[in-house]
């Protein structure tokens, strides 16, 4: 049996009035991630703004394995981040193997 799928999920919260910057910068990710990403061992992308609260953001991963999640993330340049970590006020991320 193979490495049980990967699911990630990082949730985010803006800075007040920093709502639409933030979107703007996830919204910058999805082109490039689920171009290279898929090769990568991933399956799924997909990020949510809560409708009731729009300072919050949820993005879904879904990997074949933790180790195509480490692999791909291994080289991420400090930019990569910046602009969300500039709007976002707090962020939390979550792993868990499933399978």
């Amino acid at each position: 049996m193979g490495d049980p799928l990967c699911a990630v999920v990082v949730s985010l919260r803006a800075k007040p009035g920093m709502e639409e910057a933030l979107k703007a910068e996830l919204r910058a990710l999805v082109g490039p991630v689920r171009s290279t990403a898929g090769a990568a061992g991933q399956l799924t992308y997909d990020q949510h703004q809560d409708r009731a609260d729009p300072s919050r953001f949820m993005i879904y991963e879904l990997w074949l394995s933790r180790g195509h999640w480490e692999e791909y993330h291994k080289d991420d340049p400090p930019a990569l981040r910046q602009g969300v970590a500039q709007c976002s006020f707090t962020g939390h991320l979550e792993r868990d193997d499933v399978g």
